[in-house]
């Protein structure tokens, strides 16, 4: 396991791409402690604690930092103690003191989260706290594969009373520190850590495309990939299968067939994060032995092989939402994609880019390993 620490700048961008990428889920936990005051000794803390960590990191994929905010309820008994010395406002410093536990992993951390200044009550009773805090970044190795439990443990409050003048008050700066009630909770969240940091694997592809959101083109071949990390790169290969596409008239059944070919044009490559594969590629289609027939027989005819998409086509599959991707077993990747003008297409030209260039067009593809 390694500990990353980034400056705000990189913090934010980090946070944003497990937004946009990663199924951060909403984790929250409420934990019991005893304090030691000064003036009333042992006081009871309760701290709801609330952040958004993955439940599955890949190994070798760094989580981003995480932001970590609690809110502590702090006793009336603590109120009267603050209010003696004259307290008006209160503000400070919480070290949370946490652990990192799984497979071949047992690391300490000690987070910072800050305490706003914020103004004490005018009445007795218990009040609340805020803090906030980020952790660091962490990555996990092959090791580490499994359950990784996430623990907070004890807490050491450095608190900063100040009367309504803005001094210190008799009290000044204190330290208190809170240990867990016994038997009580502390674990926070639990991440499971899978998959290799490096590894190849050949998948068989199947599944089918819709051209112009009529024209049938089943798909069947294999894609091969490198993984590193979060990343996906590779090369896939797709056999010539056969296009078909009905075209009603009036009295009269138009067919439109062609043997088509997907031509990569570039590598496959993407990203595997938190069981969501997105893969892009740049192709095109060339066509073949393309017929327009009238109730089946053959009316207009183009037998040559330089029928192509004029243009390279952008391809983007991601996993369905509510679907998980592994390496191990395979899943799903659909997509939508707009198909270029044809070109070289003889007297079928036109009629194929009528029927088969455009926008709405869209794929699906299961993938499986070998």
């Amino acid at each position: 396991m390694s500990l990353v620490h980034v400056g705000p700048v990189a913090t934010t961008a980090l946070l944003m791409l497990l937004s946009a990428s990663s199924a951060a889920a909403p984790v929250s936990a409420t934990l019991n402690y005893t304090c030691v005051f000064p003036l009333i000794e042992e006081q009871p803390l309760s701290v709801d604690i609330t952040s958004e960590m993955p439940d599955s990191l890949a190994v070798g994929q760094p989580s981003g930092s995480f932001q970590i905010d609690g809110t502590a309820t702090v006793s009336a008994e603590s109120w009267n103690g603050l209010d003696f010395v004259g307290s008006d406002t209160l503000s400070g410093q919480v070290d949370a003191h946490a652990s990192v536990t799984g497979n071949g992993l047992s690391l300490p951390l000690v987070i910072p989260m800050e305490i706003a200044a914020q103004p004490m009550p005018d009445e007795q009773g218990a009040f609340s706290i805020v803090a906030s805090g980020e952790t660091p970044s962490l990555t996990f190795t092959s090791d580490n594969q499994g359950a990784v439990e996430i623990r907070v443990g004890n807490l050491v409050l450095n608190l900063t009373p100040r009367d309504d003048n803005a001094n210190p008050t008799g009290l000044g700066d204190f330290q208190s520190e809170c240990v867990p009630v016994t038997g009580g909770e502390t674990l926070l969240h639990t991440i499971t850590v899978s998959g290799d940091d490096a590894g190849s694997t050949t998948f068989g592809v199947t599944g089918d495309a819709v051209l112009k959101g009529k024209a049938n083109w089943p798909l069947v071949g294999e894609l091969a990939v490198e993984t590193s990390g979060s990343s996906v790169s590779g090369s896939m290969g797709l056999e010539t299968s056969a296009l078909s596409l009905d075209i009603p008239g009036l009295f009269k059944t138009f067919s439109l067939d062609a043997q088509a070919t997907l031509e990569p044009l570039s590598s496959v490559s993407g990203e595997l994060i938190d069981g969501e594969l997105v893969l892009s590629l740049q192709a095109r289609i060339r066509l073949a032995d393309i017929r327009l027939k009238l109730f089946g027989v053959p009316i207009a005819v183009y037998n040559g092989e330089q029928c192509v998409s004029s243009q390279a086509m952008s391809l983007s599959a991601v996993t369905p939402s509510g679907q998980h991707f592994d390496v191990t077993t395979g899943g799903q990747v659909t997509g939508e994609y707009s198909v270029p003008a044809f070109e070289n297409c003889g007297v079928m030209t036109g009629l194929v880019n009528l029927y088969l260039a455009g926008a709405g067009s869209s794929l699906s593809l299961q993938l499986a390993p070998l």
